[in-house]
């Protein structure tokens, strides 16, 4: 059997999913919201700020956050339709327009964001000890923008020039609450963090009355972020740097005060402990705080293959909890705080948000939370999917946003168009077809 190829009239979308992330942006407090604030509003004759917005976050939805990537659907009726655009802007005028964006327009941004997730939070909470909690990670990730001369990028902790944003998300399917765009230069807890931590507990916990359970590595071990978390109300787990701390101290401190101890297999040995320590509050003169300190020492004699170590190894893991929790408990939280792992590599190599597209820190700023929209529309259309029970092929608890593009975002369909409307006709032997027409 051989293959032809034809050319046809019809109009042939292979951007179906773009419809969903169409509608989710089509709202109206939004829109307001930002043409109450755009120097060139919608009537005005220009493509208004609030149509630049939809484009970006369109063209990041479908893996391409590049300002030439705009010119490949300027001609595109769908493209236009699907994001309500009266024209679709050229890449200088897109580079431009989000170069004037600032903290006025960042801050509706923000907003918006925290009206989507209000609507996908309800079963994001995990329950520890029959409690509700809502899971929010911390965490910094590095952007490799090396061989550019970008604003703001400089030799990061990892030994490349590029951005050290901060993330934050929040619930078990990884929904992103806040990220900000810092320098590579800049450590985990430099200056600016602790009010980045308070203006993100404030988004928290306007998603409703599930109490919040921070979890941070040890960049963050911070006494001031530890008692701003107690301050205004949070649940913490924030894994402690040793320093020069001694091991043999702690593992001799473990063993004295454990309260459980597992022997995964022979020559390994894992001591549970909780020991408290009274720190100094800076604010208060004379004023003392005593914190909770969870201990997890385990002790290596043999290897994997039966091999004795001349010299026992000892591992330390030290977390400062406030949380109604087990020593076990705590280590379990705290290791798969490290999911947020792979919410990284989605989000710099599925939506391709690592090489940010522009040369001023400002506007890559702006790109970095429209890119926060997109992710969340993203995993909003995969938990979708996921409840239909129609995806194809064995599913998690979630699905990854490479899946999500390439096989709905980007879900070939015939186009029928009639005076007001238009119908896209979907392939039914499609895979994906019968669980993304159950979400419409």
């Amino acid at each position: 059997m051989s293959i032809k190829f034809v050319k046809t009239d019809k109009p042939i979308t292979s951007i179906s999913g773009l419809a969903y992330i169409g509608a989710q942006l089509d709202n109206k407090e939004f829109f307001y919201a930002i043409n109450k604030v755009s120097r060139i509003k919608k009537g005005s004759g220009f493509i208004c700020d609030f149509d630049i917005i939809k484009t970006m976050i369109g063209l990041i939805s479908l893996g391409k956050p590049d300002f030439e990537a705009v010119e490949e659907y300027r001609t595109n009726k769908f493209f236009k339709k699907c994001l309500k655009l009266k024209k679709v802007p050229s890449s200088p005028t897109l580079r431009q327009r989000i170069e004037e964006f600032s903290d006025v327009q960042w801050s509706i941004v923000r907003s918006f964001n925290i009206s989507l997730l209000k609507e996908m939070i309800e079963d994001e909470h995990v329950m520890i000890n029959f409690k509700k909690y809502l899971i929010q990670d911390n965490d910094v990730t590095v952007h490799d923008n090396s061989n550019t001369k970008k604003e703001g990028v400089s030799r990061t902790y990892r030994g490349n020039d590029g951005y050290s944003p901060m993330m934050s998300y929040i619930g078990k399917s990884g929904l992103m609450l806040n990220t900000v765009l810092r320098e590579g230069k800049d450590h985990s807890n430099c200056p600016g963090t602790l009010e980045y931590f308070l203006e993100t507990m404030k988004m928290a916990y306007a998603l409703g009355d599930i109490p919040i359970l921070i979890i941070n590595d040890s960049g963050n071990d911070d006494i001031e972020n530890i008692l701003a978390y107690e301050r205004n109300g949070a649940h913490y787990i924030v894994k402690r740097n040793l320093r020069r701390e001694s091991k043999d101290e702690w593992f001799s401190l473990a063993q004295r005060h454990s309260v459980a101890k597992k022997r995964l297999r022979e020559g390994k040995v894992t001591y549970y402990a909780s020991v408290l320590r009274t720190v100094k509050v800076k604010e208060e003169e004379r004023s003392e705080r005593t914190i909770r300190i969870v201990v997890v020492a385990t002790e290596r004699s043999i290897d994997r293959l039966g091999q004795p170590f001349l010299i026992p190894e000892i591992d330390i893991e030290t977390y400062w909890v406030n949380l109604d929790a087990s020593e076990e408990q705590v280590e379990e939280l705290y290791h798969q705080h490290g999911t947020s792992e792979q919410y990284h590599a989605e989000w710099k190599s599925e939506l391709g948000m690592e090489r940010l597209p522009s040369g001023k820190f400002a506007a890559n700023s702006t790109i970095m939370l429209f890119g926060m929209i997109a992710y969340n529309i993203l995993r909003r259309l995969g938990k979708e999917v996921l409840s239909t029970n129609e995806a194809p092929g064995k599913r998690g608890s979630r699905i990854r946003l490479r899946t999500v593009i390439l096989n709905l975002m980007y879900m070939g369909g015939l186009i029928i168009e009639s005076v007001r409307d238009i119908t896209v006709r979907l392939w039914s032997g499609h895979a994906w077809t019968e669980a993304f027409m159950s979400v419409f």
